[in-house]
Protein backbone atom coordinates (compact mmCIF):
# COMPACT_ATOMS: atom_id res chain seq x y z
CA UNK A 1 0.00 0.00 0.00
CA UNK A 2 1.46 3.33 -1.09
CA UNK A 3 1.33 6.43 1.06
CA UNK A 4 -1.24 7.95 -1.31
CA UNK A 5 -3.54 4.91 -1.20
CA UNK A 6 -3.14 4.74 2.58
CA UNK A 7 -4.11 8.40 2.88
CA UNK A 8 -7.20 7.77 0.75
CA UNK A 9 -8.08 4.72 2.84
CA UNK A 10 -7.67 6.72 6.05
CA UNK A 11 -9.92 9.45 4.66
CA UNK A 12 -12.59 6.91 3.66
CA UNK A 13 -12.51 5.50 7.17
CA UNK A 14 -12.02 8.85 8.87
CA UNK A 15 -14.72 8.19 11.45
CA UNK A 16 -12.97 5.01 12.57
CA UNK A 17 -9.66 6.86 12.70
CA UNK A 18 -11.23 9.75 14.63
CA UNK A 19 -12.94 7.41 17.09
CA UNK A 20 -9.75 5.49 17.90
CA UNK A 21 -7.59 8.62 17.93
CA UNK A 22 -9.92 10.29 20.46
CA UNK A 23 -10.71 7.21 22.52
CA UNK A 24 -7.10 6.35 23.37
CA UNK A 25 -6.14 9.70 24.99
CA UNK A 26 -9.53 9.79 26.72
CA UNK A 27 -8.95 6.34 28.22
CA UNK A 28 -5.43 7.40 29.19
CA UNK A 29 -6.80 10.47 30.98
CA UNK A 30 -9.42 8.43 32.83
CA UNK A 31 -6.83 5.87 33.85
CA UNK A 32 -4.48 8.64 34.92
CA UNK A 33 -7.16 10.25 37.09
CA UNK A 34 -7.71 6.92 38.87
CA UNK A 35 -4.01 6.37 39.55
CA UNK A 36 -2.80 7.02 43.10
CA UNK A 37 -0.21 9.82 43.23
CA UNK A 38 3.42 8.81 43.58
CA UNK A 39 6.42 10.99 44.38
CA UNK A 40 10.14 10.58 43.87
CA UNK A 41 12.94 12.16 45.91
CA UNK A 42 16.66 11.88 45.20
CA UNK A 43 19.78 12.28 47.34
CA UNK A 44 23.32 12.44 45.97
CA UNK A 45 26.34 10.68 47.44
CA UNK A 46 29.88 11.67 46.47
CA UNK A 47 32.34 8.82 46.06
CA UNK A 48 35.79 9.74 47.38
CA UNK A 49 38.83 7.69 46.46
CA UNK A 50 41.27 9.03 49.07
CA UNK A 51 42.72 6.28 51.27
CA UNK A 52 44.47 7.61 54.39
CA UNK A 53 45.08 4.16 55.79
CA UNK A 54 46.50 2.97 52.51
CA UNK A 55 48.73 6.01 52.29
CA UNK A 56 50.04 5.29 55.81
CA UNK A 57 50.76 1.65 55.02
CA UNK A 58 51.93 2.24 51.46
CA UNK A 59 49.00 0.33 49.88
CA UNK A 60 47.23 3.16 48.00
CA UNK A 61 45.01 2.00 45.11
CA UNK A 62 44.17 5.44 43.73
CA UNK A 63 45.87 4.73 40.40
CA UNK A 64 43.59 1.78 39.64
CA UNK A 65 40.57 3.86 40.62
CA UNK A 66 41.59 6.66 38.27
CA UNK A 67 42.13 4.21 35.43
CA UNK A 68 38.68 2.56 35.78
CA UNK A 69 36.34 5.08 37.42
CA UNK A 70 33.19 3.78 35.72
CA UNK A 71 33.75 0.24 36.94
CA UNK A 72 34.39 1.47 40.48
CA UNK A 73 31.25 3.65 40.40
CA UNK A 74 29.16 0.74 39.11
CA UNK A 75 30.53 -1.45 41.89
CA UNK A 76 29.62 1.15 44.52
CA UNK A 77 26.10 1.37 43.07
CA UNK A 78 25.70 -2.40 43.46
CA UNK A 79 26.93 -2.20 47.04
CA UNK A 80 24.44 0.58 47.74
CA UNK A 81 21.63 -1.57 46.32
CA UNK A 82 22.42 -4.42 48.73
CA UNK A 83 19.46 -5.65 50.84
CA UNK A 84 21.43 -4.96 54.03
CA UNK A 85 21.37 -1.22 53.30
CA UNK A 86 17.58 -1.41 52.97
CA UNK A 87 17.40 -3.25 56.30
CA UNK A 88 19.49 -0.55 57.97
CA UNK A 89 17.23 2.13 56.43
CA UNK A 90 14.05 0.41 57.64
CA UNK A 91 15.48 0.32 61.15
CA UNK A 92 16.53 3.98 60.93
CA UNK A 93 13.06 5.28 59.91
CA UNK A 94 10.52 3.11 61.73
CA UNK A 95 7.97 5.90 61.43
CA UNK A 96 7.73 5.38 57.65
CA UNK A 97 5.91 2.11 58.26
CA UNK A 98 7.81 0.30 55.50
CA UNK A 99 9.56 -3.04 55.61
CA UNK A 100 13.10 -3.55 54.36
CA UNK A 101 11.70 -5.36 51.30
CA UNK A 102 9.36 -2.48 50.45
CA UNK A 103 12.19 0.03 50.81
CA UNK A 104 14.47 -2.12 48.66
CA UNK A 105 11.83 -2.38 45.90
CA UNK A 106 10.97 1.33 45.93
CA UNK A 107 14.56 2.63 45.93
CA UNK A 108 16.95 2.80 43.00
CA UNK A 109 20.68 3.55 42.96
CA UNK A 110 22.35 4.82 39.80
CA UNK A 111 25.83 6.12 39.09
CA UNK A 112 25.69 9.51 37.42
CA UNK A 113 27.45 9.41 34.03
CA UNK A 114 30.91 10.98 33.84
CA UNK A 115 30.94 11.87 37.54
CA UNK A 116 31.68 10.41 40.98
CA UNK A 117 28.12 10.72 42.22
CA UNK A 118 25.60 8.05 43.17
CA UNK A 119 21.96 9.12 42.83
CA UNK A 120 19.67 7.40 45.33
CA UNK A 121 15.98 7.80 44.43
CA UNK A 122 13.09 6.72 46.66
CA UNK A 123 9.45 6.62 45.52
CA UNK A 124 6.40 6.74 47.76
CA UNK A 125 2.80 7.87 47.81
CA UNK A 126 3.81 10.63 50.23
CA UNK A 127 6.25 13.34 49.16
CA UNK A 128 7.58 13.74 52.72
CA UNK A 129 8.10 10.00 53.17
CA UNK A 130 9.93 9.75 49.85
CA UNK A 131 12.38 12.46 50.97
CA UNK A 132 12.89 10.83 54.39
CA UNK A 133 13.62 7.43 52.86
CA UNK A 134 16.02 8.85 50.25
CA UNK A 135 18.02 10.73 52.89
CA UNK A 136 18.04 7.83 55.34
CA UNK A 137 19.08 5.39 52.63
CA UNK A 138 21.96 7.66 51.57
CA UNK A 139 23.15 8.04 55.18
CA UNK A 140 22.91 4.32 55.90
CA UNK A 141 24.85 3.57 52.74
CA UNK A 142 27.76 5.77 53.87
CA UNK A 143 27.74 4.08 57.27
CA UNK A 144 27.56 0.65 55.68
CA UNK A 145 30.37 1.59 53.28
CA UNK A 146 32.60 2.68 56.17
CA UNK A 147 31.90 -0.57 57.99
CA UNK A 148 32.78 -2.59 54.89
CA UNK A 149 36.00 -0.63 54.30
CA UNK A 150 37.22 -0.95 57.94
CA UNK A 151 36.11 -4.55 58.44
CA UNK A 152 39.59 -5.95 57.73
CA UNK A 153 41.25 -3.71 60.32
CA UNK A 154 38.64 -4.59 62.93
CA UNK A 155 39.02 -8.30 62.28
CA UNK A 156 42.83 -8.09 62.52
CA UNK A 157 42.66 -6.05 65.72
CA UNK A 158 40.26 -8.49 67.35
CA UNK A 159 42.46 -11.41 66.39
CA UNK A 160 45.54 -9.76 67.93
CA UNK A 161 43.52 -8.92 71.03
CA UNK A 162 42.57 -12.58 71.40
CA UNK A 163 46.19 -13.71 71.16
CA UNK A 164 47.26 -11.11 73.72
CA UNK A 165 44.58 -12.37 76.13
CA UNK A 166 45.87 -15.90 75.76
CA UNK A 167 49.47 -14.77 76.42
CA UNK A 168 48.41 -12.89 79.54
CA UNK A 169 46.66 -15.98 80.77
CA UNK A 170 49.90 -17.96 80.43
CA UNK A 171 51.90 -15.23 82.16
CA UNK A 172 53.70 -14.08 79.02
CA UNK A 173 52.49 -10.48 79.26
CA UNK A 174 55.98 -9.09 79.64
CA UNK A 175 57.61 -10.81 76.71
CA UNK A 176 58.94 -9.08 73.61
CA UNK A 177 56.30 -10.84 71.48
CA UNK A 178 53.51 -9.46 73.65
CA UNK A 179 54.91 -5.94 73.37
CA UNK A 180 55.12 -6.38 69.56
CA UNK A 181 51.47 -7.50 69.39
CA UNK A 182 50.48 -4.61 71.61
CA UNK A 183 52.18 -2.19 69.19
CA UNK A 184 50.42 -3.76 66.20
CA UNK A 185 47.06 -3.51 67.95
CA UNK A 186 47.66 0.17 68.53
CA UNK A 187 48.57 0.63 64.88
CA UNK A 188 45.38 -1.15 63.80
CA UNK A 189 43.28 1.09 66.06
CA UNK A 190 44.92 4.08 64.41
CA UNK A 191 44.22 2.71 60.92
CA UNK A 192 40.64 1.93 61.90
CA UNK A 193 40.18 5.50 63.04
CA UNK A 194 41.72 6.89 59.85
CA UNK A 195 39.55 4.62 57.66
CA UNK A 196 36.70 7.09 57.14
CA UNK A 197 33.87 6.41 54.69
CA UNK A 198 34.72 7.03 51.04
CA UNK A 199 31.06 8.01 50.47
CA UNK A 200 29.65 11.36 51.56
CA UNK A 201 26.08 12.65 51.31
CA UNK A 202 26.41 15.99 49.53
CA UNK A 203 22.84 16.71 48.40
CA UNK A 204 19.93 15.68 50.56
CA UNK A 205 16.45 15.19 49.19
CA UNK A 206 14.34 18.21 50.02
CA UNK A 207 11.50 18.46 47.49
CA UNK A 208 9.92 15.33 46.07
CA UNK A 209 8.70 15.39 42.48
CA UNK A 210 5.33 14.01 41.47
CA UNK A 211 6.05 11.32 38.89
CA UNK A 212 2.55 9.94 38.45
CA UNK A 213 -0.10 10.50 37.45
CA UNK A 214 0.87 12.91 34.67
CA UNK A 215 -2.35 13.67 32.74
CA UNK A 216 -0.70 15.70 29.97
CA UNK A 217 1.95 13.07 29.30
CA UNK A 218 -0.62 10.28 29.49
CA UNK A 219 -2.87 12.09 27.02
CA UNK A 220 0.03 12.67 24.64
CA UNK A 221 1.10 9.03 24.81
CA UNK A 222 -2.53 8.00 24.37
CA UNK A 223 -2.84 10.22 21.31
CA UNK A 224 0.31 8.75 19.77
CA UNK A 225 -0.89 5.24 20.55
CA UNK A 226 -4.31 6.11 19.16
CA UNK A 227 -2.84 7.28 15.86
CA UNK A 228 -0.73 4.13 15.61
CA UNK A 229 -3.72 1.92 16.41
CA UNK A 230 -5.91 3.85 13.98
CA UNK A 231 -3.32 3.44 11.23
CA UNK A 232 -3.03 -0.25 11.99
CA UNK A 233 -6.81 -0.62 12.00
CA UNK A 234 -7.07 1.09 8.61
CA UNK A 235 -4.37 -1.19 7.18
CA UNK A 236 -6.04 -4.34 8.55
CA UNK A 237 -9.51 -3.29 7.39
CA UNK A 238 -8.22 -2.45 3.93
CA UNK A 239 -6.48 -5.82 3.80
CA UNK A 240 -9.60 -7.72 4.84
CA UNK A 241 -12.29 -5.60 3.17
CA UNK A 242 -12.26 -6.21 -0.58
CA UNK A 243 -15.01 -3.72 -1.43
CA UNK A 244 -14.14 -0.58 -3.33
CA UNK A 245 -15.33 2.79 -2.08
CA UNK A 246 -15.47 5.08 -5.09
CA UNK A 247 -15.10 5.26 -8.85
CA UNK A 248 -11.52 6.49 -8.66
CA UNK A 249 -10.49 3.22 -7.04
CA UNK A 250 -12.31 1.24 -9.74
CA UNK A 251 -10.64 3.19 -12.55
CA UNK A 252 -7.23 2.75 -10.93
CA UNK A 253 -7.77 -0.99 -10.43
CA UNK A 254 -8.92 -1.60 -14.02
CA UNK A 255 -6.41 0.71 -15.66
CA UNK A 256 -8.95 1.97 -18.24
CA UNK A 257 -10.46 5.42 -18.92
CA UNK A 258 -13.59 6.55 -17.11
CA UNK A 259 -16.40 6.96 -19.64
CA UNK A 260 -18.94 8.34 -17.21
CA UNK A 261 -20.91 7.94 -14.01
CA UNK A 262 -24.56 6.93 -14.05
CA UNK A 263 -26.99 7.74 -11.25
CA UNK A 264 -29.79 5.34 -10.47
CA UNK A 265 -32.54 5.40 -13.13
CA UNK A 266 -35.49 7.58 -12.05
CA UNK A 267 -38.54 5.73 -10.80
CA UNK A 268 -36.96 2.91 -8.79
CA UNK A 269 -36.68 -0.72 -9.85
CA UNK A 270 -39.55 -0.49 -12.35
CA UNK A 271 -37.53 1.96 -14.46
CA UNK A 272 -34.60 -0.45 -14.49
CA UNK A 273 -36.59 -2.48 -17.01
CA UNK A 274 -37.54 0.54 -19.14
CA UNK A 275 -35.46 2.53 -21.58
CA UNK A 276 -34.94 5.72 -19.60
CA UNK A 277 -33.21 7.56 -22.44
CA UNK A 278 -36.46 7.12 -24.39
CA UNK A 279 -39.05 7.53 -21.64
CA UNK A 280 -37.39 10.34 -19.67
CA UNK A 281 -34.83 12.01 -21.96
CA UNK A 282 -34.46 15.05 -19.68
CA UNK A 283 -33.47 13.02 -16.60
CA UNK A 284 -29.93 13.10 -15.16
CA UNK A 285 -29.63 9.41 -16.02
CA UNK A 286 -30.38 10.03 -19.72
CA UNK A 287 -28.02 12.99 -19.79
CA UNK A 288 -25.28 10.86 -18.21
CA UNK A 289 -25.85 8.16 -20.87
CA UNK A 290 -25.48 10.72 -23.62
CA UNK A 291 -22.24 11.82 -21.98
CA UNK A 292 -21.02 8.20 -22.10
CA UNK A 293 -22.02 8.06 -25.77
CA UNK A 294 -20.01 11.22 -26.43
CA UNK A 295 -16.96 9.73 -24.71
CA UNK A 296 -17.25 6.62 -26.86
CA UNK A 297 -17.65 8.71 -30.00
CA UNK A 298 -14.24 10.26 -29.37
CA UNK A 299 -12.77 6.77 -29.05
CA UNK A 300 -14.41 5.57 -32.26
CA UNK A 301 -13.84 8.72 -34.29
CA UNK A 302 -12.55 6.71 -37.26
CA UNK A 303 -15.61 4.40 -37.06
CA UNK A 304 -13.30 1.38 -36.72
CA UNK A 305 -15.11 0.46 -33.51
CA UNK A 306 -18.61 -0.64 -34.52
CA UNK A 307 -19.29 -3.67 -32.31
CA UNK A 308 -19.03 -2.85 -28.60
CA UNK A 309 -19.27 -5.49 -25.90
CA UNK A 310 -20.86 -4.38 -22.61
CA UNK A 311 -20.04 -6.52 -19.59
CA UNK A 312 -19.24 -6.36 -15.89
CA UNK A 313 -17.28 -8.30 -13.30
CA UNK A 314 -20.28 -9.79 -11.50
CA UNK A 315 -24.07 -9.82 -11.84
CA UNK A 316 -26.13 -6.95 -10.50
CA UNK A 317 -23.90 -4.09 -11.65
CA UNK A 318 -26.33 -2.78 -14.28
CA UNK A 319 -24.69 -3.92 -17.53
CA UNK A 320 -27.91 -4.86 -19.38
CA UNK A 321 -29.69 -1.63 -18.44
CA UNK A 322 -26.61 0.32 -19.50
CA UNK A 323 -26.33 -1.59 -22.79
CA UNK A 324 -29.97 -0.97 -23.80
CA UNK A 325 -29.93 2.70 -22.82
CA UNK A 326 -26.58 3.20 -24.58
CA UNK A 327 -28.13 1.84 -27.77
CA UNK A 328 -31.07 4.19 -27.24
CA UNK A 329 -28.66 7.11 -26.79
CA UNK A 330 -27.02 6.30 -30.13
CA UNK A 331 -30.43 5.95 -31.77
CA UNK A 332 -31.64 9.26 -30.37
CA UNK A 333 -28.54 10.83 -31.90
CA UNK A 334 -29.58 9.65 -35.36
CA UNK A 335 -27.39 6.55 -35.62
CA UNK A 336 -28.66 3.10 -36.42
CA UNK A 337 -28.11 1.14 -33.20
CA UNK A 338 -28.87 -2.44 -32.22
CA UNK A 339 -28.38 -4.22 -28.91
CA UNK A 340 -27.73 -7.97 -29.06
CA UNK A 341 -28.58 -10.07 -26.00
CA UNK A 342 -25.78 -12.63 -25.86
CA UNK A 343 -26.25 -13.28 -22.16
CA UNK A 344 -27.93 -16.59 -22.87
CA UNK A 345 -27.86 -17.64 -19.22
CA UNK A 346 -29.78 -14.67 -17.78
CA UNK A 347 -31.18 -12.65 -20.72
CA UNK A 348 -32.49 -9.21 -19.77
CA UNK A 349 -32.43 -7.07 -22.92
CA UNK A 350 -35.88 -8.12 -24.14
CA UNK A 351 -37.46 -7.13 -20.82
CA UNK A 352 -36.84 -3.48 -21.72
CA UNK A 353 -38.92 -3.89 -24.89
CA UNK A 354 -41.51 -6.36 -23.60
CA UNK A 355 -43.92 -4.02 -21.81
CA UNK A 356 -44.56 -1.69 -24.74
CA UNK A 357 -44.33 -4.26 -27.53
CA UNK A 358 -46.15 -6.98 -25.56
CA UNK A 359 -43.43 -9.50 -26.34
CA UNK A 360 -43.34 -13.10 -25.24
CA UNK A 361 -40.63 -14.17 -22.76
CA UNK A 362 -37.11 -14.13 -24.19
CA UNK A 363 -36.80 -17.91 -24.35
CA UNK A 364 -39.88 -18.09 -26.61
CA UNK A 365 -38.61 -15.55 -29.16
CA UNK A 366 -36.32 -16.09 -32.14
CA UNK A 367 -32.89 -14.91 -31.16
CA UNK A 368 -29.19 -15.66 -30.86
CA UNK A 369 -29.76 -19.30 -29.94
CA UNK A 370 -32.08 -20.05 -32.87
CA UNK A 371 -29.75 -18.18 -35.23
CA UNK A 372 -26.85 -20.31 -33.95
CA UNK A 373 -28.91 -23.44 -34.65
CA UNK A 374 -29.83 -22.19 -38.12
CA UNK A 375 -33.55 -22.01 -37.39
CA UNK A 376 -33.86 -18.27 -37.99
CA UNK A 377 -32.09 -15.44 -39.78
CA UNK A 378 -31.04 -12.09 -38.33
CA UNK A 379 -34.04 -10.41 -39.97
CA UNK A 380 -36.36 -12.94 -38.30
CA UNK A 381 -35.01 -12.13 -34.84
CA UNK A 382 -34.78 -8.32 -34.99
CA UNK A 383 -37.31 -6.29 -33.01
CA UNK A 384 -37.70 -2.49 -33.18
CA UNK A 385 -38.87 0.28 -30.92
CA UNK A 386 -38.90 4.02 -31.69
CA UNK A 387 -36.45 5.89 -29.50
CA UNK A 388 -39.07 8.67 -29.21
CA UNK A 389 -42.59 9.47 -30.34
CA UNK A 390 -41.32 9.80 -33.94
CA UNK A 391 -41.39 6.72 -36.11
CA UNK A 392 -39.65 5.88 -39.35
CA UNK A 393 -37.68 3.42 -41.39
CA UNK A 394 -35.18 1.69 -39.03
CA UNK A 395 -32.64 1.40 -41.83
CA UNK A 396 -32.57 5.08 -42.69
CA UNK A 397 -30.16 7.44 -40.85
CA UNK A 398 -32.02 9.68 -38.43
CA UNK A 399 -34.95 7.31 -38.02
CA UNK A 400 -34.29 7.15 -34.25
CA UNK A 401 -35.24 3.49 -33.95
CA UNK A 402 -33.83 1.11 -31.34
CA UNK A 403 -33.28 -2.43 -32.58
CA UNK A 404 -32.61 -5.56 -30.54
CA UNK A 405 -31.79 -9.22 -31.08
CA UNK A 406 -33.23 -11.32 -28.22
CA UNK A 407 -31.28 -14.14 -26.62
CA UNK A 408 -33.72 -16.86 -27.58
CA UNK A 409 -34.12 -20.20 -25.77
CA UNK A 410 -31.42 -21.12 -23.25
CA UNK A 411 -29.06 -23.66 -24.90
CA UNK A 412 -27.40 -26.56 -23.04
CA UNK A 413 -23.98 -24.97 -23.54
CA UNK A 414 -24.21 -21.18 -23.90
CA UNK A 415 -20.45 -20.73 -24.34
CA UNK A 416 -20.40 -22.93 -27.44
CA UNK A 417 -23.52 -21.26 -28.84
CA UNK A 418 -22.15 -17.71 -28.69
CA UNK A 419 -18.81 -18.82 -30.14
CA UNK A 420 -20.38 -20.63 -33.11
CA UNK A 421 -19.89 -19.62 -36.75
CA UNK A 422 -23.53 -18.59 -37.31
CA UNK A 423 -23.27 -16.12 -34.42
CA UNK A 424 -20.08 -14.68 -35.91
CA UNK A 425 -21.90 -14.31 -39.23
CA UNK A 426 -24.82 -12.67 -37.42
CA UNK A 427 -22.51 -10.01 -35.95
CA UNK A 428 -20.95 -9.43 -39.36
CA UNK A 429 -24.41 -8.84 -40.84
CA UNK A 430 -25.37 -6.50 -38.02
CA UNK A 431 -22.20 -4.45 -38.61
CA UNK A 432 -23.36 -3.91 -42.19
CA UNK A 433 -26.92 -3.07 -41.19
CA UNK A 434 -26.25 -0.76 -38.24
CA UNK A 435 -23.83 2.00 -37.31
CA UNK A 436 -23.35 0.70 -33.77
CA UNK A 437 -23.75 -2.85 -32.45
CA UNK A 438 -24.02 -3.12 -28.65
CA UNK A 439 -23.45 -6.68 -27.41
CA UNK A 440 -24.67 -7.55 -23.91
CA UNK A 441 -22.73 -10.55 -22.55
CA UNK A 442 -22.53 -12.36 -19.18
CA UNK A 443 -20.27 -10.99 -16.43
CA UNK A 444 -16.61 -11.81 -17.01
CA UNK A 445 -16.17 -13.59 -13.69
CA UNK A 446 -19.42 -15.56 -13.87
CA UNK A 447 -19.05 -17.35 -17.21
CA UNK A 448 -16.56 -17.87 -20.01
CA UNK A 449 -19.02 -16.71 -22.69
CA UNK A 450 -17.78 -13.12 -22.74
CA UNK A 451 -14.12 -14.04 -23.19
CA UNK A 452 -15.06 -16.54 -25.91
CA UNK A 453 -16.46 -13.84 -28.22
CA UNK A 454 -14.07 -10.96 -27.56
CA UNK A 455 -12.50 -11.64 -30.96
CA UNK A 456 -15.87 -10.87 -32.58
CA UNK A 457 -16.13 -7.32 -31.21
CA UNK A 458 -14.03 -4.19 -31.62
CA UNK A 459 -14.11 -2.81 -28.09
CA UNK A 460 -15.16 -3.60 -24.54
CA UNK A 461 -17.08 -1.34 -22.18
CA UNK A 462 -17.04 -2.39 -18.55
CA UNK A 463 -19.86 -1.56 -16.16
CA UNK A 464 -18.96 -1.42 -12.48
CA UNK A 465 -21.11 -0.61 -9.48
CA UNK A 466 -19.41 1.02 -6.50
CA UNK A 467 -21.48 -1.07 -4.08
CA UNK A 468 -20.94 -4.43 -5.79
CA UNK A 469 -17.38 -4.16 -7.09
CA UNK A 470 -14.58 -5.89 -5.18
CA UNK A 471 -10.85 -5.37 -5.40
CA UNK A 472 -10.03 -9.01 -6.05
CA UNK A 473 -12.67 -9.17 -8.77
CA UNK A 474 -11.38 -6.03 -10.48
CA UNK A 475 -7.86 -7.43 -10.38
CA UNK A 476 -9.03 -10.60 -12.12
CA UNK A 477 -11.00 -8.56 -14.69
CA UNK A 478 -7.88 -6.58 -15.52
CA UNK A 479 -5.97 -9.82 -16.02
CA UNK A 480 -8.67 -11.09 -18.38
CA UNK A 481 -8.71 -7.82 -20.32
CA UNK A 482 -4.98 -8.12 -20.90
CA UNK A 483 -5.59 -11.44 -22.67
CA UNK A 484 -8.53 -10.29 -24.82
CA UNK A 485 -8.01 -9.29 -28.46
CA UNK A 486 -10.65 -6.56 -28.25
CA UNK A 487 -9.59 -3.16 -26.94
CA UNK A 488 -10.95 -2.06 -23.53
CA UNK A 489 -12.63 1.28 -24.22
CA UNK A 490 -13.33 2.29 -20.64
CA UNK A 491 -15.56 1.82 -17.64
CA UNK A 492 -19.00 3.16 -16.80
CA UNK A 493 -19.67 3.59 -13.09
CA UNK A 494 -23.20 2.89 -11.87
CA UNK A 495 -24.69 3.63 -8.50
CA UNK A 496 -22.48 6.64 -7.74
CA UNK A 497 -24.15 9.41 -9.65
CA UNK A 498 -22.66 12.44 -11.32
CA UNK A 499 -20.25 14.76 -9.55
CA UNK A 500 -20.40 18.50 -9.19
CA UNK A 501 -24.17 18.71 -8.78
CA UNK A 502 -24.92 18.00 -12.45
CA UNK A 503 -28.51 18.79 -13.49
CA UNK A 504 -30.28 18.46 -16.83
CA UNK A 505 -29.92 21.69 -18.81
CA UNK A 506 -33.00 22.37 -20.92
CA UNK A 507 -34.76 25.35 -22.45
CA UNK A 508 -37.63 27.19 -20.80
CA UNK A 509 -39.87 26.07 -23.65
CA UNK A 510 -39.25 22.41 -22.96
CA UNK A 511 -39.75 23.05 -19.24
CA UNK A 512 -43.14 24.67 -19.89
CA UNK A 513 -44.05 21.82 -22.21
CA UNK A 514 -43.20 19.30 -19.54
CA UNK A 515 -45.24 21.23 -16.97
CA UNK A 516 -48.23 21.41 -19.30
CA UNK A 517 -48.07 17.70 -19.87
Amino acid sequence: MTSHSFALAAWRRRWTVLLIALACPLVALIQSSRTAPEYAASAQVLLSYRDLAGALTGTNFSNSVIQEPRRIAATQAQIAAAPEVAERTAAAVPGAGLTAKEIHESTTVESAPDSDFLVITATNGSAATASVIANAYAKEFTTYKQAVDSAAFVAARLDIGKRMSEMRARGDGGTALYRDLEQKAATLRTLETLQTSNALVVNQATDATKIRPTPAKSALMGAILGLLLAGGAVAVIELVDKHVRDSDEIVEALGVPLLGRLPAPPGGRRSERSITVRTDPASPYAEALRSVRTSLEFLRADRSVRAIMVTSARPGEGKSTTAVNLAAAYASGGQRAVVVDMDLRRPAVTEHFAEELHLAPAHELPGVTTIALGHHTVQDALIYLPSSAADGDPFQPGSRMIAAVPAGPTPPNPAEAVASSPVASMLTSLRQMFDVVIVDVPPLLSASDAVAITHLVDGIVLVANTSAARRDGLKEVRRLLDTCPARPLGVVITGEGTRGGMRPYQSRTSSRRASAA
